[in-house]
């Protein structure tokens, strides 16, 4: 599986990092979208299999006020999600 970076990583300015793991899920998404209306860049990592997550991912995309990037991962794949915590440190 792939981890593809998109929008806004390479771009993001000074400011705190978080990485939230399914983070195009319910509780996710919200607290993805809480984190960046208090100045946090968001790094969102998703297997993307669930139902309704391109919805909660496009919102986070009109919302996260250019404050969030998507990893597609999966949390089982431990040498992935090793690799997106080692970069994001």
């Amino acid at each position: 599986m792939s981890s593809a970076v998109t929008e806004n990583e390479e771009e993001r300015p000074n400011m705190r990092e978080v990485l939230v793991f399914g983070g195009a899920g319910f509780i996710g998404c919200n607290l993805s979208l809480a984190l960046t209306q208090r100045g946090f860049f968001v790094v969102v990592c998703d297997n993307l299999m669930r139902p309704g997550v391109e919805t909660n991912l496009s919102l986070l995309r009109n919302q996260g006020q250019g404050h969030i990037a998507f990893r597609h991962c999966d949390v089982r794949d431990s040498f992935l999600v090793s690799e997106i915590v080692r970069s994001h440190s």
